[in-house]
């Protein structure tokens, strides 16, 4: 018995280990690295009825709503087949300073469907318990307060089928421009062989890498944005802004970011501030 506990203690520090090993901050493109300049991110505190008072940089929510979740739940006469969802409006205004602004109004959906076996009697049921599929939305209208003629969409989806296999999708578009949002994720310390160690995997089983979204248009990666810092604390949560980029398409992405972590922290249920 003692043995035992000690190869679990010995595998429990050699996964500490591989984990500590592992990137600090998610991969972005060399070029956006070349031009960034990276802005801390800080979740302030979070009332009832607002969102959290987020900031980036020097861009800060100056004033939020956020609505009640809306829950509905459904199945066919016999219960074989459920259907759940829930809905959550929020609103806000964030700022750069005494002139630029931006109105962002989104909504989270998330909805389930499922199968369940049917019990005959005690002992003998048919069917059986499944996923047959899965939705996660987020979609937001981004207006500029100094020209209101100007609006973005961002859309924001991951779905899962009844087998499984999962599809996401995400952009922010203008109606004549598209910048596309990409999933990215810190890669686990690999062996002499180039593939993830066990212990790497293990460890990943518990904390998550880092992971984060890449911005990009065409071939110009715009901004990134680490919405999560795995084992990290120094690093957390941080953005890449391009430099280069003109002061509105800086501000609205910044709100689009905003957007995409008070979706994602609040799902989690990590509202504290930081």
């Amino acid at each position: 018995m003692k043995a035992f506990y000690c190869v679990v203690l010995i595998s429990c520090v050699l996964a500490s280990d591989a984990a500590l090993a592992a990137p600090k901050t998610i991969p972005i493109s060399d070029s956006l690295a070349a031009h960034a300049d990276k802005l801390k991110v800080k979740m302030g505190s979070q009332w009832f009825g607002h969102i959290a008072k987020w900031s980036i940089g020097d861009y800060a929510v100056v004033a939020s709503k956020l609505g009640t979740t809306h829950i509905d739940a459904g199945s066919n006469f016999l219960k074989t087949k459920s259907d759940s969802g829930s809905s959550t409006r929020f609103s806000f205004m964030m700022s750069a300073g005494p002139v630029d602004s931006v109105t962002v109004t989104a909504e989270h959906r998330f909805r389930t469907q499922s199968q369940h076996e049917f019990r005959l009697n005690k002992t003998v049921s048919v069917g059986s318990e499944a996923l047959l599929g899965e939705a996660d939305i987020l979609t937001a209208l981004i207006s500029l307060n100094a020209d209101t003629t100007v609006k973005w969409t961002l859309w924001k989806a991951s779905t899962i089928d009844d087998r499984g296999d999962s599809l996401f999708d995400a952009y922010l578009s203008n109606g004549e421009r598209k910048i596309l949002i990409t999933p990215v994720m810190a890669s686990l310390p690999k062996g002499k062989h180039g593939r993830p160690t066990f212990f790497s995997q293990l460890a990943a089983q518990a904390i998550p890498p880092a992971m984060g979204y890449e911005f990009v248009e065409g071939s110009r990666s715009l901004c990134a944005v680490q919405t999560f810092g795995g084992l990290s604390k120094e690093t957390g949560r941080m953005v890449w802004m391009h430099r280069g980029l003109d002061a509105r398409d800086k501000l609205v992405l910044v709100a689009a970011i905003t957007t995409i972590l008070q979706m994602e922290t609040s799902q989690d249920g990590r509202t504290e501030p930081e």
